[in-house]
């Protein structure tokens, strides 16, 4: 289950389950266009383009898989938003 937080411009997208285990994205509108940062829910893009979540960096590595592939359904859905890596940027 996600939750979404808005706040002005910056939403915060995050596993509900619970708090010890989750990875925080987050879905910005900025003046170029929406952007999402993965933060350590996706974190190589070799991970996003194969869907694989990053290992060490996660305690539930099911429930980051899904968060995964639910930021890949979101950003396949509106292709305009930039995507920035975990630890590529």
């Amino acid at each position: 289950m996600w939750s979404i937080r808005a706040q002005g411009e910056l939403r915060t997208l995050a596993n509900s389950a619970a708090m010890e285990s989750i990875s925080v994205a987050f879905l910005i509108r900025t003046t170029r266009g929406p952007v999402l940062l993965t933060g350590d829910a996706c974190i190589t893009t070799w991970g996003w383009e194969h869907t694989v979540e990053p290992g060490d960096f996660t305690a539930d590595h099911a429930r980051n898989l899904k968060n995964l592939q639910n930021m890949k359904r979101l950003v396949a859905y509106h292709p305009q938003i930039e995507v920035y890596l975990g630890h590529q940027h």
